[in-house]
């Protein structure tokens, strides 16, 4: 999508534009290493956690947040669902039988946040949602036949909701999915539990009741475990809900898979089949193939985008005060992909700002798909 045709959508609604906007951040390094050693052998585990630990730092957030925020101020999201936003801590043990230390934070919402205050644009953080915790040693000695973890690194995965300031938030609510892998314990004897996580955030746009629901689901190789946590998606965050209902985020389905893909689960399918248009398929009508989002290279280094999934999605669904339901949207206007330019990496590393390309959205309430005259039953 052409920057300057965004601008004159966005001149031509004036404020009967909304947008939203989706972002896996990337927490900086792939972990499925470390689940194929796994957590009981800590002298295994301690290099493979080590070399992640090495790719997260290279894959510096310091850089690429200038970058993400770039985004922000260009597209000026009403509302921004993030996930991946990782928080890590460094704990050290000075003697083998000495007590773990922290020395060391690396937290990507307060580097947001910096950013985002520096350049005093009006966006705040209404919802962060913990969810995986896990302590790995990167380096270690060997003692009395045993192993003893001298350094470790503790990573929290959350998601986020962000909102302009001038969105009137009414309500925000937010949990766990019941659906969790057990791995065992960790490095500091903690339990690890895959955890996924949802954030709901709800007011009113012109006097349209709006929802907006921020997840990351289960990756594809755990695709029993997603499809459960889709499941309670539908069946218990967003059932009923009336007049306009947004998911956005990471649900790990390729839309442009087929059955027997290693990306391909039934979670994509499911949605539609709920009355949930997909943002991207309504403004790229009749297209089959485009809209890819994942994956950069795990160094964020490729010279151009090596992308082949469509995993991440705004989805709509809207409805009259009513409750009944239309599977026309009223008002999708453009949807464009960021990320996915070559001249947008970072300086001096020369760096994608995430894994992942995003996606925003701009909608006018009221109008057609096409921006034209309204095109379903209106939602007052």
């Amino acid at each position: 999508q052409r920057e300057e045709d965004v601008i004159t959508v966005r001149t031509a609604l004036g404020q009967k534009a909304l947008t939203v906007m989706s972002r896996n951040i990337y927490l900086g390094g792939v972990i499925a290493p470390v689940l194929a050693v796994g957590f009981s052998d800590l002298k295994a585990l301690a290099p493979v956690a080590g070399r992640v630990w090495e790719e997260v730092q290279a894959n510096d957030f310091r850089e690429r947040v200038v970058i993400l925020v770039d985004e922000i101020e260009a597209a000026r999201p009403d509302i921004i669902g993030l996930q991946e936003m990782a928080r890590f801590l460094t704990l050290e043990r000075k003697r083998p039988e000495g007590s773990l230390e922290v020395t060391g934070v690396l937290d990507f919402q307060e580097l947001l946040e910096e950013e985002l205050k520096a350049r005093r644009l009006p966006y705040s953080f209404v919802a962060a949602q913990n969810n995986t915790s896990v302590a790995v040693p990167v380096e270690g000695i060997g003692l009395d036949g045993g192993f003893i973890p001298t350094r470790l690194v503790q990573l929290t995965i959350r998601d986020a909701a962000v909102v302009r300031n001038a969105l009137d938030v009414q309500a925000v609510s937010q949990g766990h999915y019941q659906a969790v892998m057990n791995l065992g314990v960790d490095a500091i004897g903690n339990p690890i539990e895959l955890k996924r996580g949802w954030i709901r955030v709800d007011t009113t746009v012109r006097g349209v009741p709006c929802h907006f629901v921020s997840t990351h689901l289960e990756i594809q190789p755990f695709s029993r475990i997603q499809e459960q946590q889709a499941q309670e998606l539908l069946t218990e965050i967003v059932a009923d809900l009336g007049g306009v209902t947004v998911l956005m985020g990471d649900f790990n389905s390729n839309a442009n898979g087929s059955f027997g893909d290693p990306s391909w689960t039934t979670t994509y399918g499911e949605i539609t089949s709920a009355g949930f248009e997909d943002a991207w398929a309504l403004a790229n009508s009749g297209e089959t193939s485009g809209g890819l989002t994942c994956c950069h290279e795990s160094d964020l280094k490729n010279s151009d985008p090596t992308f082949d999934q469509r995993i991440d999605f705004v989805f709509l669904r809207a409805s009259n005060l009513k409750g009944q339901g239309t599977r026309i949207f009223p008002g999708l206007v453009d949807v464009e992909i960021v990320g996915a330019d070559p001249s947008i990496r970072t300086t001096p590393s020369g760096l994608w700002p995430s894994d992942h390309a995003g996606l925003v959205v701009y909608l006018g309430l009221g109008l057609s798909p096409s921006g034209g005259q309204p095109g379903g039953p209106p939602l007052s």
